[in-house]
């Protein structure tokens, strides 16, 4: 049988109670200062019936929740002592809640503290790491200018007539020596040694323009190789300068998370601690 239970203006609910004993019983621990008098309740004919013995309990009807009355008073030192209980409890709960309260301070405290030494360190390098990229940037950039003007000179570069001349004075000089060397004068007529003499032009003029082919040939291969490698050159530090920046993007990036991440936990451990 369920029950509810009305006394000195205050209201319990006891399901299932099957006897009277029960039911003082079930009173009884839950309000242990009550001293009870009388229990009634009010029948169908809206009558006031006391319930006295078993055989009263048993002629109450089975409702979702009846409705007792119970009457009687609170034993005033039985009161005292619960309420002297009670201020002890309360003490004890609130000697408790302080230390708990006092533990949450530090551990906010030190969170705090935590959050904002990482904060600090990130920030720093953040600053520190921005800047040697950024130096880094600035080297690349500089040796791409200057690249630049190399290949700009390595372009317009030709072989001069200062250079060719130096180059055929040197070689004519040097395959006539050599010439002339082997060159007899024991000849019975001139037209013998004119013939020697044309024939020693040709020899230098061949010797002097195998030379000459050859030296500009490899000056020529010489310039396009720098011209080539200045290319190269050029390409590579362009695409170092584009990793750099990439990379300095996704550092920042990734930075900024970790900056935003314990701004926040800070901002939350501060909150807290105003709010303790």
């Amino acid at each position: 049988m369920n029950l509810k239970i009305q006394y000195q203006g205050q209201e319990l609910n006891f399901e299932g109670i099957k006897s009277l004993n029960e039911l003082k019983s079930r009173l009884q621990q839950a309000e242990p200062s009550f001293v009870l008098e009388s229990l009634t309740y009010k029948d169908e004919e809206n009558d006031i019936i006391t319930i006295s013995n078993e055989n009263d309990f048993n002629c109450l009807s089975a409702t979702s929740y009846l409705i007792i009355q119970a009457y009687g008073k609170f034993d005033q030192e039985c009161v005292l002592k619960d309420v002297k209980k009670n201020q002890n409890l309360l003490k004890r709960l609130a000697i408790k809640v302080n230390q708990f309260k006092e533990k949450q301070k530090n551990n906010l405290i030190n969170r705090r503290n935590n959050y904002q030494t990482r904060l600090t360190k990130i920030m720093q390098q953040k600053q520190y790491l921005t800047q040697e990229i950024d130096k880094e940037i600035q080297s690349i950039k500089q040796q791409i200018e200057i690249q630049k003007k190399y290949n700009i000179i390595n372009n317009k570069t030709q072989i001069r007539c200062v250079i060719q001349e130096q180059m055929m004075k040197f070689h004519l000089c040097n395959f006539v020596k050599q010439e002339e060397a082997n060159l007899t004068y024991n000849e019975e007529s001139l037209e013998q040694f004119m013939s020697k003499i044309e024939l020693l032009e040709e020899n230098i003029f061949e010797r002097f323009f195998q030379s000459y082919n050859s030296m500009r040939l490899n000056k020529l291969i010489e310039m396009k190789e720098k011209q080539i490698s200045g290319n190269e050159n050029l390409l590579e530090l362009s695409k170092q300068q584009q990793l750099v920046e990439q990379f300095k993007k996704k550092l920042l990036f990734q930075l900024n998370l970790q900056e935003n991440y314990f701004t926040q936990k800070l901002k939350d451990a501060e909150y807290l601690l105003e709010n303790l």
